[in-house]
């Protein structure tokens, strides 16, 4: 009996440290969100300085290494900006940051990676980090129980990291993808070239088929968290919202009837919602020739594809074509 006292007792002081260490060190920058922060940063740089109305993608890295907001600008005829960052940011912490940019006549189409319908307030260890380290005040803004649900679900790494930061600030940390490579409209280029290194090709050879039967399951979780958001950012500004799919690697399995149920309740809740959806699923599922490194980003040539269709799906949208003309006699 003792012995369990004396467990117990270590558990809970175990717990009170954890915590107090985290809480302590909230909002202490650390090198291992260097990466996100530096992507962030020029992002919010960029929709600061672009004039409106304009066209915002909101989503994942499948925005950011999916969509040529260059291409778009260039062909719909109206300014353009790719604000994808990581699918590892919640579908809430995504469209929670788009917030403070908007402007009365934008227009936002997002395009979430179906990971973040399944869970839709869910952070990757990653993202926790990067919130903890760089976003003070959202954090504290959860209520207490998220928050100390994601102290505790941080991981012995992630205790480590935000220490480090404190204890050995200014580490040299390699980027996972360079921010040099951000154009002026927002899109990671890395990824365009025609034909990525053996690894990558590899890596996406190797990928399966997603289970969209636990996607059709748990998606309305996402759906209802979007419905949220969106009425939060219409209550802000008189923005214009669409949806569309993202890009992805198809597969024969898809055609098992599951994906189409996605579908049907996708395209059934944003008509609700009065918010067009551009496209189907099967309208941006490639073949894997298409990919770069991951089953949400494309090369070059898939970037090239799903943009020239995003476009003409834009084209095709009055408030888009009043954009059109606003900025055709502003230029002339």
């Amino acid at each position: 009996m003792r012995f369990f006292t004396f467990f117990l007792s270590g558990l809970l002081l175990g717990a009170v440290v954890w915590m107090s260490v985290i809480y302590t060190l909230i909002g202490t920058p650390g090198d291992s969100s260097i990466g996100l922060h530096e992507t962030f940063s020029i992002k919010k740089d960029i929709l600061t300085e672009t004039p409106s109305p304009r066209i915002i993608f909101v989503g994942g890295s499948g925005v950011l290494m999916g969509v040529g907001a260059d291409i778009i600008n260039e062909l719909v005829g109206v300014p353009t900006v790719n604000f994808g960052i990581w699918a590892g940011f919640d579908l809430v912490y995504q469209m929670h940051n788009i917030k403070e940019f908007l402007r009365d006549g934008d227009v936002v189409v997002f395009s979430f990676e179906y990971t973040n319908y399944d869970y839709p307030t869910r952070m990757s260890e990653g993202t926790r980090q990067y919130v903890m380290q760089r976003d003070e005040s959202y954090f504290l803004e959860q209520p207490v129980m998220e928050q100390l649900n994601q102290i505790f679900t941080l991981g012995p790494e992630g205790f480590y990291k935000i220490l480090a930061a404190a204890l050995v600030p200014n580490v040299e940390v390699e980027r996972a993808y360079p921010i040099e490579k951000i154009n002026e409209f927002g899109d990671q280029t890395v990824n365009r070239v025609d034909k990525p290194d053996a690894l990558k090709q590899r890596i996406i050879k190797n990928r399966g088929p997603d289970n969209f039967s636990h996607k059709v399951d748990n998606m309305d979780r996402g759906l209802t968290a979007l419905a949220d958001q969106i009425e939060v950012l219409r209550d802000k500004k008189e923005v214009k919202f669409l949806a569309t799919y993202p890009n992805t690697i198809y597969f024969k399995e898809y055609e098992d009837g599951h994906l189409n149920q996605f579908e049907d309740k996708f395209e059934d809740f944003f008509e609700k919602k009065d918010i067009p959806v551009l496209g189907a699923a099967r309208d941006f599922m490639y073949p894997k020739k298409y990919f770069y490194d991951t089953a949400y980003h494309l090369n070059n040539l898939g970037v090239e594809k799903r943009s020239k269709a995003l476009a003409e799906l834009l084209l095709k949208d009055g408030d888009i074509q009043k954009m059109r003309k606003y900025w055709k006699n502003r230029s002339s």
